[in-house]
């Protein structure tokens, strides 16, 4: 988290750099005594035409940025973005954003780790590069786990960075297609279920508007760099939302997560869903599914408030999830 943070605020820095810088410079030019006759009109002249390339730089600096640098893709602003699964639902949209994001866990019984809950925290933060493409910094953040089965921990997250670039983006029928990969590194506390191997996502995803209605999906692949330590994992996700008022959007969700192999890293028979990879030797062929009910509140338009509620829609044995709730505060320039 604490490097994705830096990547935005030298981002914005870089857009305070361009204000009147020369303001002070002026300001002192304006207190010296003006020169009468001919003399004085060349000493004017000269600090006129001092002054003159300085003060050409700053549009100069906004015109070398990419078109759509920071600002991203424009047309499709009546979209919300999904909140559940926060940390592999990638969607369409092309913009510069931070995630405050809160998530409860809570873990059945009857799994393999026996009941307990876990909790994190994360600001995933998204930058516009161009209009069509967009850097990810995903996946960061701390956890704090209580699992009967493992040793109460918590500490940083893996970081997840990549990119994702859009194919096309029809704003007159109000469709989007995009499709990136992003790069987990194995840089996480190991006694959160982090840290365990670096992870490949490549994804396609999708949304449509009709009337009042929004609609995203995606559909993703996880790949463990060392078959190993880790799961090759099929996922994907599907978001429907509904203006019912102004700016405010009721929603569903559902997400997926088939396990494709076994590993050698833990000796468990349930996966780490959408929160890690972690490797376990009996999950090849198992499926779990959980649904989510919330809302999107377009509060301004720089703040997009959240938040769900998520439920099993497999047995609850199959895996680690029992319910979870989801808390989302959007920041977008």
């Amino acid at each position: 988290m604490r490097n994705s943070v830096v990547v935005v605020v030298s981002l914005l820095l870089m857009m305070m750099v361009c204000g009147p810088a020369m303001a002070e410079s002026d300001q002192q030019i304006g207190q010296a005594p003006v020169k009468l006759g001919l003399d004085g009109a060349l000493a004017m002249g000269q600090v006129e035409s001092e002054q003159t390339p300085a003060a050409s730089e700053e549009p100069q600096l906004l015109a070398n940025m990419p078109k759509g640098f920071l600002t991203g893709l424009k047309g499709f602003e009546n979209f919300v973005h999904p909140v559940s699964s926060p940390l592999y639902f990638f969607d369409p949209f092309i913009d510069t954003r931070a995630n405050l994001l809160y998530v409860w866990h809570k873990f059945p019984k009857k799994s393999a780790l026996k009941g307990g809950d876990l909790s994190v925290w994360a600001m995933p933060i998204w930058v516009a590069l161009t209009e069509r493409l967009q850097l990810t910094a995903v996946c960061d953040g701390y956890s704090r786990i209580r699992a009967r089965a493992l040793r109460p921990d918590e500490g940083w997250n893996d970081l997840a960075i990549g990119l994702k670039y859009n194919l096309i983006a029809d704003v007159e029928n109000q469709f989007l297609l995009s499709t990136g990969l992003s790069w987990r590194l194995s840089n996480g506390h190991g006694l959160t279920l982090h840290g365990g191997v670096d992870e490949l996502t490549p994804y396609v995803t999708a949304g449509k508007a009709f009337g009042k209605w929004r609609t995203i999906g995606t559909l993703g692949g996880r790949i463990p760099m060392n078959r190993h330590m880790g799961n090759y994992i099929l996922y994907e996700n599907i978001h429907i939302s509904y203006e019912l008022l102004e700016n405010f959007f009721p929603l569903v969700e559902f997400n997926g997560v088939q396990y494709l192999s076994n590993s050698d890293r833990l000796p468990l028979g349930v996966g780490g869903l959408d929160y890690a990879n972690i490797g376990s030797n009996d999950v090849k062929g198992n499926s779990t599914f959980w649904g989510a009910a919330g809302f999107r509140w377009k509060a301004t338009p720089h703040v997009e408030i959240g938040a769900t509620y998520e439920f099993p829609l497999s047995t609850r044995e199959n895996d680690i999830f029992d319910q979870r709730v989801t808390v989302s505060v959007i920041l977008s320039l």
